[in-house]
């Protein structure tokens, strides 16, 4: 089991927003599924007009298709819950959305590759990728980069966005971590959300003892 608290901030042209505690879990429930949930609270910010509350949150379960030592692939069937706020943002847009993202990763020792793809009802699809590499026993690093886009259009537009991002991970202990992360949007209109987020956290693991004779 794994439980994730951590922060982040988003910040763009003229305007800003702040996501605070964001609480995640995910636990597996027998060999090749892992349960998941994901819930950011978004911070008030009167002068921006932010509304506080829970924001949309996510709720999945991945299933491990091919467990292999060197690659893996998995499908993560997950119910998206649109936040109220977010929702009279999009036109049209149903309160819950499922999705189907794809993933796959290829583990060389220190080093993997990983890349992941999928589609939401309501006309929203993701693709992206990347590399993460083990420096120490206590160090890890990772860069990535995605896309995203929407076939509804707002305002006449089709949403889209890219991201660049880095990030790192310390391990204190065997059952606690802290990360950090940076991301960057590029070649991303201010309608489509363009701008910076950095989020940091820490995670708590916990496995079960082992048994004894």
């Amino acid at each position: 089991m794994n439980v994730t608290v951590s922060g982040a901030n988003w910040h763009g042209t003229d305007a800003s927003e702040m996501e605070a505690p964001i609480v995640g879990a995910a636990v597996g429930v027998v060999p090749r599924l892992q349960l998941s949930v994901r819930a950011p609270y978004v911070m008030s910010d009167a002068a921006a007009g932010v509304t506080g509350g829970w924001g949309t949150s996510y709720l999945s379960g991945k299933i491990g298709v091919i467990q292999g030592d060197t690659v893996k692939l998995s499908v993560a069937p997950t119910l998206q819950v649109v936040s109220p706020e977010a929702l009279t943002l999009l036109t049209g847009a149903r309160r819950a959305q499922v999705g189907l993202p794809v993933s796959v990763e290829v583990d060389q020792r220190s080093a993997h590759l990983f890349g992941s793809g999928g589609y939401f009802t309501g006309g929203i699809a993701f693709v992206g990728g990347g590399a993460g590499l083990t420096v120490s026993s206590r160090v890890g690093v990772s860069a990535s980069l995605s896309h995203a886009w929407s076939n509804t259009a707002g305002n006449g537009v089709l949403p889209a966005r890219t991201d660049l991002s880095g990030g790192m991970s310390l391990a204190l202990t065997s059952h606690v971590s802290v990360f950090g992360s940076v991301s960057q949007t590029i070649a991303t209109s201010d309608a489509s959300s363009a701008g910076t987020t950095i989020a940091a956290g820490v995670s708590l693991y916990a496995s079960p003892a082992a048994s004894r004779p």
